[in-house]
């Protein structure tokens, strides 16, 4: 029983004893004059009413129009009808708190007051246990004693645990993420005529992010990366066609691979800035579109290289991702690729301006989008020629680079969808179509290139996914499509003779939660726009993140 109730038991009564007695001024006295046989009938009939009272609208003792503030018993005459209308007053609305008390009038008052607090203690103990609840739970805790001793050593075990990585914990507002990827692989075939090298070659890539946030929404990216791959990269196969997603090299030596901040303005916009490593799909969202083939082991296929991959190299930006409705929003951003090349800086070296309209529905996600870029073409530097970032990543030669050293503007048009048409089916593809633009004249090789001269270059890939076929978070892909190739040249720079295409067939699985598995194969016909030449590979990837 609560301690507000038991106390209500001997408040009560004694308020009702002081109210009461009071009324006759200390007086025993019988009935006054003035007193009649209806009044007390009347009075006991209105006490013996009290318990259909409903609680909680009381108005106390300022109803009676004899009671006033300064009578010496108001507080407990009030006390008493607030909290448990337990005394009536005259039909006339009077109490007549001066005239003398019968043992009736006390007995009647005493028995509405006590019936009230009978209800409260019932309505306050209706969910109290009772004694063979107490009886019944007694039983349990004796058959369930070892257990329940258990329960208690590892709650003890676990506080303690708790309590360790609170001292000891990396950092109050920062997670540590690590992935390797380890790849086994080789290319065979020719491109241009010319023998790739056929070698089998194991090598990695590592990094370390550390994720940051101060107030709870906003982050903040620092990533260490390290890598050695080169057997699959554009200048041991003469073409970008056979280069791996997952990919990099520095050497074996670690750098300051990405330095970005991203927090939200407000519900519907969330900001980015990049210091280091920003890439176009890092603020625009490609993986939508994209749910299976994003991390192909061929970077060809996996997604629209010519639009996310322009001007090649990392870099600083700013954007935005902003929602207009659960299904619609635009991603924009504004990626500089000399920023901190005191001659170019932010706006006059290499940029990259994209934006992209995203819808999303049930099973269908669209996207929609259009980037301005430039590059200033090669640059001496310390007597050497620097290539510069160029139009896409992966293409043919002349798709990458259409006018050489020159300085090349770009128009980059984008469409992209993922439909599931099955919870095991995803069909997914982009078309690309990218016009160059030569913004200087001058000498390419030993062709001369007019300012304003045009490229015309298309891309196209579809990709079929089967997750799920096998076992929980495994997927089959089959890819087939276009690398970037150049359709027409303006001047006298020829165009690619044929289309570069591109196919693979992979299979991702996980072998727990923090390995997976993907072998694939893959094969490039005309891999730099030549035709009579192919291009194979075979790589085995795997991923460990933790």
């Amino acid at each position: 029983m609560s301690k507000k109730v038991i106390k209500a038991l001997f408040v009560a009564p004694a308020a009702l004893g002081v109210a009461v007695l009071a009324t006759g001024e200390a007086q025993a006295q019988y009935f006054s004059d003035a007193t009649s046989a209806s009044d007390l009938l009347q009075q006991i009939e209105s006490y013996s009413a009290e318990g259909d009272t409903t609680m909680g609208q009381f108005t106390g003792a300022s109803q009676f129009s004899d009671v006033s503030p300064s009578d010496w018993a108001f507080q407990a005459l009030d006390d008493l009808v607030r909290r448990y209308d337990c005394l009536k007053g005259y039909p006339n609305g009077t109490y007549r708190g001066n005239r003398s008390l019968s043992r009736y009038e006390f007995a009647a008052g005493l028995n509405a007051c006590l019936q009230q607090i009978e209800r409260l203690i019932a309505e306050t103990t209706a969910d109290f246990a009772t004694k063979e609840d107490l009886e019944t739970m007694n039983r349990l805790m004796q058959e369930f004693e070892a257990e329940l001793a258990m329960l208690g050593t590892r709650v003890d075990n676990l506080e303690s645990r708790v309590s360790f990585l609170e001292d000891n914990q990396f950092s109050t507002t920062t997670k540590l993420a690590g992935e390797a990827v380890w790849t086994l692989g080789t290319p065979w075939g020719k491109t241009a005529g010319i023998p790739v090298n056929e070698n089998l070659t194991f090598d990695y890539r590592a990094r370390l992010r550390f994720d940051t946030s101060f107030t709870g929404e906003d982050l903040l990216v620092t990533r260490l990366n390290a890598g050695n791959g080169t057997n699959f990269a554009t200048g041991n196969l003469g073409t970008g066609a056979g280069v791996l997603n997952y990919y990099g090299n520095t050497n074996s030596s670690v750098n300051l691979d990405k330095l970005w901040y991203q927090f939200p303005l407000n519900d519907s916009v969330r900001l980015h800035v990049a210091a280091q490593g920003i890439l176009i799909d890092d603020i625009l969202d490609a993986a939508s579109t994209a749910p299976y083939s994003y991390d192909d082991v061929p970077l060809g296929n996996a997604y629209n290289t010519a639009f996310y991959d322009t001007q090649g190299a990392a870099r600083a930006a700013v954007g935005a991702n902003i929602r207009f409705s659960d299904n619609l929003g635009i991603d924009l951003g504004y990626f500089a690729g000399q920023a901190q090349d005191p001659s170019r800086g932010i706006l006059g070296g290499a940029f990259a301006l994209p934006v992209q309209l995203n819808a999303s529905f049930d099973k269908l996600n669209l996207a929609l989008g259009y980037s301005r870029t430039y590059s200033p073409g090669f640059e001496t530097v310390n007597g050497l020629p620097v290539a510069l970032p160029s139009l896409n990543s992966v293409g043919t030669g002349l798709a990458r680079t259409p006018f050489g050293p020159l300085a090349t503007s770009g128009n980059h048009y984008h469409l992209a969808l993922s439909y599931d048409l099955s919870p095991k089916f995803n069909i997914s593809g982009f078309a690309g179509y990218t016009v160059g633009i030569a913004e200087s004249g001058g000498l390419s090789g030993t062709t001369f290139i007019s300012r304003g001269s045009k490229a015309n270059i298309w891309n196209w890939a579809l990709n079929l996914s089967f997750p799920e076929i096998f076992q929980d978070s495994d997927v089959l892909r089959l890819g087939f499509g276009q690398v970037p190739s150049a359709a027409r040249v303006q001047g006298p720079a020829p165009e690619n003779p044929t289309t570069a295409l591109l196919g693979n067939i992979e299979y991702r699985f996980n072998v727990n939660d923090n390995i997976q598995l993907a072998p694939a194969f893959f094969m490039s016909w005309n891999p730099n726009g030549t035709a009579g030449n192919n291009l194979y590979g075979a790589a085995l990837r795997t991923i460990f993140s933790f």
